[in-house]
């Protein structure tokens, strides 16, 4: 796109074809790379539990008179991960629920590689909030002493000890946010908007008490590690991982890319050549002149050029009958 076009933003539709292209290209990712930024995200995820769990966890008069300021400060720092992850570089789980699937549904990916796309990051924010956990948290001994200690311990039991059906509705209404913020962030066109439209979704995010995989993660590590009473391993995995990533799998992948998608991707007009022609436009539109370009899937490519080629074929043809016509040869004799 040109300075002269630049608005700062990206449309509804241009940004769903961003994000298509987006999770094309995830799913041709080597899986070193693909790891390497899995772990990241999960230390960045954990960086914010880091901070809140300073901030908010260190004001407990705050909590005690003000929880919903107290709420406020929660949801507010908790962005710092995730504006580290998308500007920087990182993977989140959360991420993959939203670029997949507009992917897939417009045929440029397999449903293989959303699920290899899925279990490769969820495992590797796994490992990067463990690292989180143990060796940035523990092992610097940041929560040894109260109020810090008694909060991480009073939170990670608070994780495992809600119903299992409230954590799944927390977990489509966490993963519904943030799949948003990446929605945001995607359409913003400049590092500031950005980081605003990252900012306020986990902002609401963290008031509203709503949960996350990786943010799970981390926190119920912590507890683990500082050996919070009534937490344990199994109720980590059930009473809290389990419902609330089938949560954020429903929310980001249902709520923000099966909808986004049905409201902006072109509908076909006349067959589905048509609709390709519609995309490859689209991304003609939304490439830079410079070196910044969207690359154009290659089936949208072939069929455009199919398509070309058809209508060169209908040209000739139609020019063949004329000539025919003209000369006495196509007409019949009574």
């Amino acid at each position: 796109m040109t300075n002269k076009e630049w608005k700062g933003y990206l449309t509804g539709k241009e940004t769903l074809f961003k994000i298509i292209d987006f999770g094309t290209s995830k799913a041709r990712q080597k899986f070193s790379k693909h790891a390497l930024l899995g772990i990241l995200g999960g230390i960045y995820v954990g960086f914010s539990g880091i901070q809140v769990s300073i901030t908010v966890g260190g004001a407990k008069g705050i909590r005690e008179s003000n929880i919903g300021l107290a709420n406020f400060f929660f949801g507010a720092l908790f962005s710092v991960g995730f504006i580290f992850s998308f500007i920087c570089g990182g993977e989140i789980f959360t991420d993959g629920l939203v670029y997949m699937f507009p992917s897939f549904y417009a045929k440029h990916i397999k449903f293989r590689n959303i699920m290899s796309n899925w279990l490769t990051t969820f495992l590797m924010n796994f490992i990067g909030a463990f690292i989180s956990a143990w060796l940035l948290t523990y092992e610097a001994d940041l929560f040894n002493k109260d109020p810090f200690n008694e909060w991480i311990k009073e939170f990670a039991l608070l994780k495992v000890s809600q119903g299992w059906f409230v954590l799944f509705l927390k977990g489509v209404l966490g993963a519904y946010l943030v799949g948003l913020a990446f929605y945001l962030a995607t359409a913003a066109q400049d590092i500031f908007a950005k980081i605003l439209g990252i900012f306020f979704p986990i902002l609401a995010f963290g008031g509203l008490g709503l949960e996350h995989a990786t943010a799970s993660m981390y926190f119920i590590f912590v507890g683990l590690l500082y050996k919070a009473p009534g937490v344990t391993f199994f109720k980590f995995l059930w009473n809290n991982l389990l419902p609330v990533t089938l949560g954020n799998i429903i929310g980001g992948s249902v709520f923000v890319a099966t909808i986004y998608y049905y409201l902006y991707y072109p509908k076909p007009t006349v067959d589905t050549v048509d609709k390709n022609e519609q995309e490859k436009e689209l991304y003609q539109m939304m490439g830079d002149d410079d070196d910044d370009e969207l690359e154009v899937p290659s089936n949208v490519t072939r069929v455009f050029r199919a398509r070309k080629v058809t209508s060169v074929v209908k040209s000739d043809t139609s020019n063949n009958i004329k000539d025919s016509e003209s000369s006495g040869l196509g007409s019949s004799s009574d």
